[in-house]
């Protein structure tokens, strides 16, 4: 076809008869004594043609590129780096108050990650509560959080963002400290109540300001993938609190269930005061007047 000795000819060419007269054209696929041709029933070669290599074998495909040739820059080429438009610029850890940010939100995954782990397992445990019974323990808590976080986000437009997220790791910081100290064989789940409703609190002043605090001094060219390395580290800090947490009580730091609860507890307070450090390193941002 075309002029081209490797093309596959499908058809047989039109013969005569011994009276002279015309036959039809042979089924394609077909030999003249009726069996299967080497292109099966349709006539059509399978697969890809091939032109022939050296030697008669199977060379490359029609329409490849043939060997030697480069292939044009930034089309498909492994390994290839576009320094113009990074997943992830590194000129936004350069910001003081988003790289603050972002290692507050780890160390605040990492404490709620450390402080409802031993405290779920304890109360059913050691205080033989349902599991029912302990989660709804926590209820009012993140209830309470809610809506301090509505409000925290509208304050932290017109006040210091940096001073409520302090107050909130503050809070966190007794809570936390007031639970472990209330922890005791045979102690109500009510006597309970007062640290989590704080500690809910102290979730909530956190949560809205420190995410502002992220993106609010930043061009607007980089506030997603501020947004995208803050949520990262909340999530990568509650994956290694819980971890952390998991292997001290694996080490039964204490002769009693409840002083190696008091000892896990330990480490939610420690990230709570990275925390709290954070806050302290971040620079003012001017406050939006609002109407």
């Amino acid at each position: 076809m075309f002029g081209c000795p490797w093309w596959p000819r499908a058809r047989s060419p039109v013969r005569s008869d011994a009276g002279g007269r015309r036959r039809g054209r042979r089924a394609p696929g077909r030999t003249p004594a009726g069996r299967p041709g080497r292109y099966g029933p349709t006539g059509l070669r399978p697969g890809p043609l091939r032109r022939p290599g050296p030697g008669g074998g199977a060379g490359r495909r029609p329409g490849r590129r043939p060997p030697g040739r480069r292939r044009p820059p930034g089309r498909g080429r492994p390994g290839h780096r576009n320094t113009r438009e990074p997943l992830l610029p590194l000129r936004l850890f350069h910001n003081r108050n988003s790289s603050a940010a972002a290692t507050a939100g780890g160390a605040m995954g990492a404490a709620m990650g450390g402080l409802f782990l031993p405290l779920m397992i304890y109360l059913q445990s050691d205080l033989g509560y349902s599991p029912l019974a302990a989660g709804a323990a926590t209820v009012p808590m993140f209830a309470l959080s809610s809506v301090c976080a509505r409000f925290a986000g509208k304050w932290s437009d017109t006040t210091s963002p940096r001073a409520l997220a302090a107050l909130g790791f503050a809070l966190l910081i007794v809570a936390t400290g007031s639970l472990a100290l209330l922890l005791h064989p045979g102690v109500d789940i009510w006597a309970l109540m007062p640290s989590l409703l704080v500690a809910g609190i102290g979730v909530g002043l956190v949560s809205a300001p420190l995410a502002g605090i992220a993106t609010r001094t930043l061009e607007p060219s980089l506030i997603g993938a501020a947004s995208g390395v803050f949520n990262t580290t909340r999530q990568l800090g509650g994956a290694v609190g819980s971890a952390a947490t998991g292997v001290l009580l694996q080490a039964h730091l204490g002769s009693t269930p409840t002083t190696a609860t008091q000892a896990a507890l330990a480490f939610p307070v420690a990230m709570l005061l990275i925390g709290l450090a954070c806050c302290a390193v971040v620079r003012p941002a001017p406050i939006t007047p609002t109407a």
